[in-house]
């Protein structure tokens, strides 16, 4: 099947703007350079873009996510938004919980968040700033799924009874392929910023997940000479991402001619340990790489382990030292806070 010509920058910006939206973050973010951190090793050029930046309750990717569900949800007319929190194997709530509740707050919406298996989790930082937040907690026992969502849809149908209109985040279709809309976005600021540096082929690198499919799916739409690269967190039994099906509903949203095959997705794996809230010795050696070269703070669980993967491929004689390599810090610093034992050296 033939391919579509290349949309225009303008043309991609247009579908964009068309979306219901609420600005949350300055951007553009940064792309900076990582003189140190390339020397170290003996590899490509290395950038970052710093995601992390996006300023809206410690920042994140998600909080590019939560532009296009925010306005959506204004146009709903929705004053409630229920969220639940994401399963986890470690006691602290999930940075997804702490930007829902930040975006929530910014555009004037009670934030309400059910915490399955509550009992369990302490006052890690992200749920210190949901306090701080006025975030309203459900701990509920629970962690069972088909539980889990009926509390949910009683405390949805109880809201409405007050005469409430709510936003049940986690069952509505629109979230993630919201959040690659915020990564198309975010992909055309890094072809401007790398015009400005004049780079024109690059390999991008990031976690895997949503952000990922809008970075990709935008590196289609314009025909980019990009390499986009996602690494793998989590082992699929414990969180599986559907980003393909996420990423061409948004194609479909914004009207785009073209979807994507599970092959123009290229996702890596090997680098999960012991499943998510594994911290491995690689992700530990990494985000200490980083911060000692650079000064820039990574986490161990999906900034870490996406850049032990970087450091891996480039020991390996992956790159040469010709090459550029964008690499798309997404955030998640409060979740570093509770690993301390695990990250500090002996």
């Amino acid at each position: 099947m033939p391919q579509p010509a290349p949309m225009t920058r303008q043309e991609l910006r247009a579908a964009l703007d068309r979306q219901p939206r609420f600005s949350l973050a300055p951007l553009p973010t940064p792309l900076q350079e990582a003189p140190n951190l390339s020397r170290a090793l003996g590899g490509p050029r290395i950038l970052v873009k710093r995601d992390d930046l996006t300023g809206l309750g410690f920042g994140g990717n998600k909080v590019r996510h939560m532009e296009f569900v925010v306005g959506h949800v204004r146009d709903r007319g929705a004053d409630v938004w229920v969220n639940i929190n994401l399963p986890m194997r470690y006691p602290s709530l999930s940075n997804n919980a702490r930007i829902s509740g930040s975006a929530a707050r910014k555009g004037g919406l009670r934030y309400v968040c059910v915490v399955p298996g509550g009992g369990n989790k302490h006052m890690d930082a992200n749920r210190l700033l949901l306090d701080l937040m006025g975030a309203e907690l459900h701990l509920i026992d629970t962690e069972e799924t088909e539980e889990v969502h009926a509390y949910t849809n009683e405390l949805a149908n109880r809201l409405r009874g007050e005469g409430h209109t709510p936003f049940v985040q986690p069952f509505e279709p629109r979230v993630r392929p919201s959040g690659v809309m915020g990564y198309v976005n975010a992909a055309m600021e890094i072809e401007e910023q790398l015009d400005a540096l004049g780079v024109r082929e690059a390999t991008i690198w990031m976690p895997a997940g949503g952000s990922h499919g809008g970075i990709t799916l935008a590196t289609r739409a314009l025909g980019l000479p990009w390499q986009v690269t996602g690494v793998i967190y989590s082992d699929r039994a414990t969180y599986f991402a559907d980003v393909l099906g996420w990423t061409n509903t948004a194609a479909e949203l914004l009207g785009l001619p073209l979807s994507l095959e599970q092959k123009d997705l290229t996702q890596i794996e090997g680098y999960v340990g012991d499943g998510y809230s594994a911290v491995t010795p690689e992700a530990v050696e990494a985000v200490r790489l980083m911060a000692e070269h650079e000064g820039t703070i990574l986490e161990p669980l999906h900034t870490g382990k996406a850049l032990a993967a970087l450091v891996d491929h480039i020991r390996r004689g992956g790159f040469t030292s010709a090459e550029t390599v964008v690499f798309v810090h997404t955030g998640g610093l409060p979740e570093l806070f509770g690993f301390a034992d695990e990250m500090t050296r002996r």
